[in-house]
Order: C-alpha cells, then structure tokens, then sequence
C-alpha cells in the first residue's frame, strides 16, 4: 500500500523508511499520518480481513494515539472515524511502561512493587536461606530483565529494591532488622569464589543496556537502523 500511495507512512529522515507496522503474537501496532484517507484505509482493510478470516478486531479494546501538535477538535473527529478510545502516554505494553523523556520514579516503581509483592505471598518461613536465595535468583531478578533491557533505572530505586531484596534472603521479610549481614556485594560472587551467585541489580542493568548498544551499533535489522 506504501509502494502504490494508497497510505501514508509516519514522516522519518529522508532515505530512510518509516515503520508501518509491528506485529507481535495478536497485536497490531499501525503506524501512520493522522489523516481521514489513511484511517479509513485502515479500517476498511481490518473489516476485510476479518470478513474473510474469522479474526475480529475488537475496536472497543484497541487504542489510537497522536501527536502533540493535533488539535482536540481534529482528535474528536478522527476518534469517531475509527470507533476506538483514546490512548494516553505511559501506559504498558509487554510489561513494559511507554512514556516520553527520560524514566522517572513514578513510572518504574509499579514495577518494582509488582515484582516485590511476590515475596509477601511466600511462606518464608518454611524456607530455608538456600531457599530464599534460589527464589531470589529464578523469580525475582528475572522479572527485572525485561524492563532492564529497555530503560536505565534510577540507582535509588535499584538500591531500595536491592535492600529489600536483602532482608528478605536474611530474615524472610523485606523489612528492615538489626541482624548482622553478610555484604551483599560478597552475595552477588559466583559460587567459586564463595558467594550466592546472585545478580547486583545496577550491573545487570547496565549490562542487558550495553548489549542493545551494542546491537543498535552493529544490526542490519530495521528495528535498529531506523533509530541509529
């Protein structure tokens, strides 16, 4: 449709292609210039898809973002024209929260509870130190990964949770308690050299947003060297 004009694609630098589309499991993202023809394109081309396959979009549940420069009157009409709500910055996807400029507290920290409400539902009583640091290992510290590949987390926020992180593997509870501790940097060794092989949170961090450097530097693939 791009090749033949029959829809207009988000602007991008010239000689360069703009996504128009990015298609995960039974998700369709659309990409695209906020105009009657293109909407309607749009529209007419899910409802024959639709006719013909059986799958049906759910218009009530999708969502249609735009711009800053819109005005409220043109966003009504386009609206009405689709038939879908109103999407507004952050909100998440995969797990992962969309928003404009850099991360900030408010937007990381409902994941940093989510994760670390697990530890409530444990019976950390009937745990042992090894455990606890087993479920810190497999449960907890995957959970962050996701998110770590993406954004670069605040170090107040990854220290108050490394802190919780710590009573817990201690005492079983994520308060706090006047038991001595083992430093937690001797923890996060591998096995050989006498730790628990656990992961510091800040490294891995900085680790999995090196490795997407690294790919956004080296990838021939569209994802990457149309933000490069």
């Amino acid at each position: 449709m791009v090749a033949s004009d029959q829809f207009l694609p988000i602007s991008s630098l010239k000689g360069f292609s703009a996504p128009t589309h990015l298609l995960y499991v039974d998700d369709v993202l659309i990409f695209c210039t906020g105009t009657v023809r293109n909407l309607r394109r749009v529209v007419h081309d899910f409802k024959v898809y639709g006719s013909i396959s059986g799958q049906l979009v759910n218009w009530s549940k999708s969502s249609i973002f735009f711009g800053s420069s819109i005005s409220p009157a043109r966003i009504s009409s386009l609206q009405s024209l689709v038939g879908m709500q109103i999407g507004r910055l952050p909100f998440c996807y995969l797990g992962v929260p969309l928003f404009r400029g850099k991360p900030r507290k408010f937007v990381l920290m409902p994941i940093a509870d989510k994760i670390l409400s697990k530890f409530a539902k444990w019976k950390h009583k009937s745990l042992s130190l090894a455990g606890r640091a087993t479920l810190i290992r497999s449960v907890i510290t995957s959970s962050f990964v996701h998110s770590f590949m993406v954004y670069k987390w605040l170090i107040s926020l990854i220290q108050m949770v490394t802190k919780k992180i710590r009573n817990f593997l201690w005492t079983g509870s994520c308060e706090e308690t006047k038991l001595v501790r083992v430093a937690w940097n001797h923890c996060c060794r591998p096995y050989a050299l006498g730790g628990l092989g656990l992961k510091d949170l800040a490294l891995l961090n900085d680790s999995l947003l090196r490795k997407l450097t690294w790919k956004f530097i080296t990838s021939n693939n569209f994802a990457f060297t149309f933000f490069v």
